[in-house]
């Protein structure tokens, strides 16, 4: 990912996973697969810069997003 947001989501305080992959049939397609240690955590990911960056270089490359959350007890 550019400018280090990757990097900035896996060093935050509850991240346990946070990977990127790209398909090798479709390159115009990304998945993302994040795990965090607890939804206080992913809020508080939700606050940071970097992802606040993240929002406004989608603006002007994404067309759609879909996101998937799935809660493990």
């Amino acid at each position: 990912m550019t400018e280090g947001i990757d990097r900035s989501s896996r060093a935050e305080t509850g991240n346990i996973r946070y990977d990127y992959f790209i398909p090798i049939d479709d390159i115009d397609e990304l998945f993302l697969l994040e795990k965090w240690r607890d939804a206080e955590a992913l809020a508080e990911h939700g606050k940071q810069p970097h992802l606040a960056r993240l929002k406004e270089i989608k603006s002007d490359y994404v067309v759609d997003t879909i996101i998937e959350k799935y809660i493990v007890e």
